[in-house]
């Protein structure tokens, strides 16, 4: 569960591949700032293109709610695993620590 919605694991009925669909409820307490907020994210999502960075798939619209699908992170994200695993050695947080602030420049520029 995210900030927008619920995120499910699912499949590509076109690829047979695996998806995350992330579901937002279009009814409950939908505020114009709130909408707007989740066309920013799906506008946002569809021109990024970096190894370190979801790639957007496509957007389904129903009347109750909206799908964006996302690539697939078979090993979740990096705040699950630091809760599964704990501590992670000095190298591997070296490792991420590079990842996460190569995203962050290229968002940034």
């Amino acid at each position: 569960k995210g900030g927008f919605g619920t995120v499910f694991e699912c499949q590509d009925t076109e690829t047979g591949g695996t998806v995350a669909v992330k579901r937002i409820s279009l009814r409950n307490n939908l505020t114009r700032d709130r909408l707007y907020a989740i066309e920013s994210e799906v506008r946002l999502l569809k021109n990024l293109d970096h190894p370190n960075i979801l790639k957007y798939m496509g957007t389904v619209r129903t009347t109750d709610h909206l799908h964006i699908i996302l690539e697939f992170m078979e090993n979740g994200s990096l705040a699950r695993n630091v809760q599964k695993f704990g501590t992670f050695s000095q190298s591997l947080v070296s490792l991420y620590i590079r990842q996460v602030l190569q995203g962050l420049q290229y968002l940034h520029d």
